[in-house]
């Protein structure tokens, strides 16, 4: 897990791989990695396919956007 470019996590509170998300990002800190993780509550799989309906969906991915940009200035 160590040496990997920086990972961007959101899951909502509803999947499945909910706890392995937690346990990915987890691992990924304690290698010395970059993650970040928020746990979206009350979302299921996928809620950002339902942007811009979903002020949830428009969050998430603007985020991810924003966690983009500072990492690729690095």
């Amino acid at each position: 897990m160590s040496g990997l470019p920086p990972t961007f996590v959101h899951v909502g509170s509803w999947e499945l791989p909910r706890d392995d998300s937690i346990q990915i990002a987890q691992k990924l800190r304690r290698a010395g990695s970059i993650a970040a993780l928020k746990v979206w509550e009350g979302m299921c799989h996928s809620w950002q396919l339902f942007a811009p309906m979903l002020e949830e969906g428009m969050a998430s991915i603007s985020e991810a956007a924003s966690f983009t940009k500072i990492h690729l200035k690095a």
